[in-house]
């Protein structure tokens, strides 16, 4: 009777592994099938794309498929934009067929965004990426992304505007109707950034370490260029709210809070903000080093500062507005930063 268990398991497991098998190629060969496809749909709505890539591999736990020389680009007539990397590997789990996971292929497989807005040029180059798509089965658009990366830098007109590092994301996409449903929640955290000088100046650039920002977009954002649908977004009402801010300024300087962001009538961000600030007198010290501020002034809003700090079980803290307006980022009286300007397109 033992021996006929140890038999009948035995039969069982192979029968197992074949349907497991079967059920793994079949898989690779419909992933494969439905990325050509998919991307002979896009080149039929004119994005010009062109890519090399290998057979599916990674059996028995992945099914996996490199590819190399990748481009995507915008199609004719439409605000020009490129997607370009040396190499990438699409990854399938086969318990979890609707998660698509896209990584770089190698250390030096940078991805780059390059796109031009208001006759300037940008780019956005991702080292390190690894994205994530929760596919819908029924063709709608992903519920949610997931990114990481080691670092990215974005530049305008070849010229660097900020730099990340280790930036990672998630965002939900969901049904909304009105300005005070959300159509999207996000978690967005790095473990630092930096703000170069808008202009070539002896200033150095204003760095902040392990920030998270999380909230939600409140309004849906209809179908339309990029510029135009923002427009439409904001217009009806549209705006994002930070569930939470926390940010480690100039390594000595913690700032958290919560606020709202909108656009202006530039599509410009303008945001307002219950900022907790500890190390406040840091902050100041850094303003007045980067020359936003002159040593007179900085004393100045020391003093005001400190009328205004309590001392808790952590030591002194205020209660400031943080502000984002005018093109700059403000924290009560003290500008902390210049804002980039977005030119939409």
């Amino acid at each position: 009777m033992r021996k006929r268990w140890i038999m009948g398991g035995i039969a069982l497991l192979l029968a197992l592994g074949a349907a497991y098998s079967g059920y793994w190629f079949w898989l690779a060969r419909t992933f494969e099938e439905n990325l050509a496809l998919w991307i002979d749909q896009q080149r039929a709505l004119g994005y010009h794309i062109s890519y090399a890539a290998g057979e599916p591999h990674g059996y028995p736990l992945a099914i996996d498929m490199a590819l190399s020389h990748v481009s995507i680009d915008s199609p004719p007539g439409e605000p020009a934009w490129r997607v370009a990397t040396e190499s990438a590997t699409l990854s399938l789990a086969p318990w979890s067929p609707l998660s698509l996971r896209i990584e770089q292929g190698g250390t030096a497989a940078a991805c780059s965004l390059q796109w031009t807005a208001a006759g300037r040029d940008y780019a956005l180059s991702i080292d390190g990426m690894a994205l994530t798509i929760e596919l819908s089965s029924d063709g709608a658009p992903p519920p949610a992304v997931r990114i990481s990366s080691r670092s990215a830098a974005l530049s305008q007109q070849g010229r660097a505007m900020a730099s990340l590092v280790e930036p990672s994301g998630r965002v939900d996409f969901l049904a909304a109707a009105a300005d005070t449903q959300s159509s999207a929640e996000f978690r967005l955290s790095a473990h630092g950034i930096a703000f170069a000088p808008q202009a070539p100046s002896g200033e150095i650039a204003v760095e902040t370490y392990d920030w998270v920002v999380a909230g939600q977009v409140k309004g849906p954002v209809p179908l339309a260029p990029l510029r135009a649908a923002l427009a439409a977004w904001s217009n009806e009402g549209g705006h994002v709210e930070l569930t939470q801010f926390n940010a480690n300024w100039e390594a000595k300087t913690t700032v958290s809070g919560d606020g709202t962001v909108a656009l202006d009538q530039r599509l410009q961000p303008v945001g307002a903000f219950s900022a907790v600030v500890r190390g406040y007198n840091e902050a100041v010290d850094a303003v007045v080093a980067h020359g936003l501020m002159t040593p007179a002034q900085g004393t100045a809003v020391k003093l005001w500062l400190n009328a205004r700090a309590e001392k808790d079980e952590h030591g002194l803290k205020v209660t400031l507005p943080l502000t984002v307006q005018d093109g700059f980022l403000s924290l009560g009286p003290i500008k902390l930063a210049q804002v980039p300007h977005i030119a939409w397109q």
